[in-house]
């Protein structure tokens, strides 16, 4: 049996959260949740992260927990809202009306892409992706947290909602890796609204997100250097 190495995630991946809660609660707050860290997650947050460096996955993840103990209930539910708003950050650029040539389904199937912009190890797909059952793997992942896994449940509803269609119920989880599985399977249904009513986004901005090589962004990572 082949041992995966330990995961490594792409700073773009902590900056999403981190940025989220400075947003919420400034810098003072942010200076006192990089605080309450572990010593080894303060290590990471307390320099400039860079946008397409790599980190090792276990800050990433104490940044999940810490930030849905802050705002949520503790119950990882808060990682929810993280996905959903990471989700909006990952397919928004610009505002015009989808094209019909290019309707949710056909951009979902390309979810992998944006999973390699931030994670170093394993594999996002869409193994199916009508309205009438979406279905989307992550695979070959080690170890992932379950603070991971409620993050890209609620990326997953968020994907959806930011390519303009109304989700019918939260996505579910099928499969867990976190609990035992081999793999994370999350699945949902959704309605397409009619093109005149769908809520805008840059066509052309979407498919570059779901396909363009990561960029080094210093404006992006701008507010998280003065920890």
């Amino acid at each position: 049996m082949e041992l995966l190495s330990p995961p490594m995630v792409r700073g773009s991946a902590l900056l999403g959260p981190l940025c989220h809660y400075h947003e919420l609660h400034g810098r003072e707050g942010r200076a006192e949740l990089i605080a309450s860290l572990d010593w080894r997650a303060r290590q990471v947050f307390s320099k400039r992260i860079r946008t397409t460096g790599l980190y090792a996955y276990a800050p990433f993840t104490a940044l999940l927990r810490a930030i849905d103990l802050r705002c949520g209930n503790g119950d990882l539910s808060y990682c929810e809202v993280l996905g959903r708003d990471a989700a909006m950050a990952d397919m928004r650029s610009g505002f015009s009306e989808l094209s019909r040539v290019s309707p949710p389904g056909r951009l979902l199937r390309n979810c992998g892409r944006v999973w390699e912009r931030h994670y170093e190890q394993g594999t996002m797909r869409a193994v199916s992706w009508g309205p009438e059952g979406t279905v989307v793997r992550i695979e070959g992942f080690a170890g992932i947290d379950q603070a991971h896994c409620r993050l890209m449940k609620g990326w997953l509803r968020g994907a959806l909602e930011a390519l303009g269609v109304r989700v019918d119920a939260d996505p579910t989880e099928a499969c867990c890796a976190a609990r035992g599985d081999d793999h994370c399977e999350f699945r949902c249904t959704w309605t397409e609204i009619s093109p005149a009513k769908r809520s805008t986004v840059e066509l052309e901005s979407v498919r570059e997100t779901m396909g363009a090589e990561p960029q080094d962004a210093d404006a992006q990572d701008a507010d998280a250097r003065d920890a």
